[in-house]
Parts: structure tokens; C-alpha cells; sequence
């Protein structure tokens, strides 16, 4: 009995481990114009409720790094990060992180990502908030801003320090500086199959034992 525990045990930590090792990894920073929704890349938020501006740089995906989008993981932990190439400020990187929580009700904050700047003469590090919702730009070849379909993310937020104006996903233009504007592909990176054929090994195997026991 205590061989079968050990057993149905392992194949167990076997099994959690395939699945939370799952992962998105973000592929690829997609650039275009969608129904006035222009990506991807960041501008000063003097315009529109701090969501549109002159261009600040267009971004690249860096991958030299491994950029992800865990979207069923909100245990506290970076369920985003994504690694980017400022391409008209010398190549420089801006790395994003933190957690974008999608089952927020309309009009709640769904994230907060930190943005830090590899070189501080560009920018200080800074935040990019995005609020839960949906705008109506964008929608026919990429999701509404801020939104999922598919395989596609789109993101449309700013560094504002207050909080969203009312029905909208944006902000005062006075509490930001820089806006963002992103469409980014995931592709969805399952188990090794050989790791879930190893538990079900382990448990036949256990429950072998127990029949010729």
C-alpha cells in the first residue's frame, strides 16, 4: 500500500508540474493601423485622454530574451513579460512585466506593468496602467484595445498616476507622459508529451503492484 502511495505521489507532482509549466510565449510585436488604432509603440500622452501623441519609438520584439503571456495564471506572480527594442532611440530595450488580470469587470484596472528602460537617458523607469474594456478602434484585423481574441493582445494604456476618467479606458493628459499602443501573437507551448506519458506510466506501474499484491 505504501508502494502504491509513493507511486500515485509522484505521478501526481509529475502531472502538476506538466501543467503549470505550460506557458504563451509572446512571438511576435505586430505593427500596423487597425480602425485608428495605431501599433505598436509608445507615445507622449498629450493627446486624447492621454492615449494618443507624437511618436515617442516604434518597438521590436527583443529575442534575445523570452517574452510570455501566462493568461489563465493570476497567482500574484509576472503573468506578462515582454522584452522590446525602442527602435528610433539607438536600439535600446524597454522590458514590461507584471500581471494582466482579463476577468476584472469592465471599467476596473485589469493591470499594472512595470517598464524599465535599459537606458536612463531615454526614460526613467515608469509604469503603464490598462484598464478593463474596450474602445472602438481597432476590431477588425486586431482585438479592440484593451482586448483578447485569439492568439492576438491588444494594449492601449498610459503612465498616469490617477485614475481612469469614467467610462473610459483612458486618462487626464496632465497626470502622463507616455501612452502605449500594443498588438502582440502568443503561441501556446504545451507539456512534453513524454512528461505526461511518464505519469501515466508511473501510475499503471502502481496500480500493477497493487493488483499482484
Amino acid at each position: 500500500m505504501k508502494k502504491l502511495t509513493f507511486f500515485i505521489f509522484v505521478a501526481s507532482l509529475i502531472t502538476v508540474f506538466a501543467t503549470t509549466s505550460q506557458a504563451n510565449t509572446i512571438s511576435q510585436v505586430l505593427s500596423g493601423s487597425d480602425n485608428g488604432f495605431g501599433f505598436s509603440g509608445l507615445h507622449y500622452a498629450t493627446g486624447n485622454q492621454s492615449m494618443s501623441g507624437s511618436n515617442f519609438s516604434s518597438v521590436s520584439l527583443d529575442t534575445n530574451f523570452t517574452s510570455f503571456f501566462h493568461i489563465d495564471d493570476h497567482s500574484g506572480n509576472n503573468n506578462f513579460e515582454l522584452h522590446l527594442i525602442l527602435d528610433d532611440k539607438g536600439g535600446s530595450l524597454l522590458t514590461l512585466s507584471g500581471v494582466l488580470d482579463f476577468r476584472v469587470a469592465a471599467g476596473e484596472l485589469l493591470g499594472t506593468l512595470n517598464a524599465d528602460f535599459s537606458d536612463p537617458s531615454v526614460h526613467a523607469d515608469t509604469f503603464f496602467k490598462f484598464v478593463q474594456g474596450t474602445t472602438s478602434v481597432g476590431g477588425n484585423g486586431v482585438p479592440n484595445p484593451n482586448g483578447i481574441n485569439g492568439d492576438l493582445l491588444a494594449l492601449w494604456g498610459a503612465n498616469s498616476t490617477a485614475d481612469h476618467l469614467p467610462n473610459s479606458i483612458g486618462f487626464d493628459p496632465s497626470t502622463a507622459d507616455l501612452g502605449i499602443d500594443l498588438v502582440v501573437r502568443w503561441v501556446e507551448v504545451p507539456a512534453p508529451d513524454s512528461v505526461a506519458l511518464l505519469a501515466l506510466g508511473l501510475l499503471g506501474l502502481g496500480f500493477a503492484r497493487r493488483k499482484q499484491s
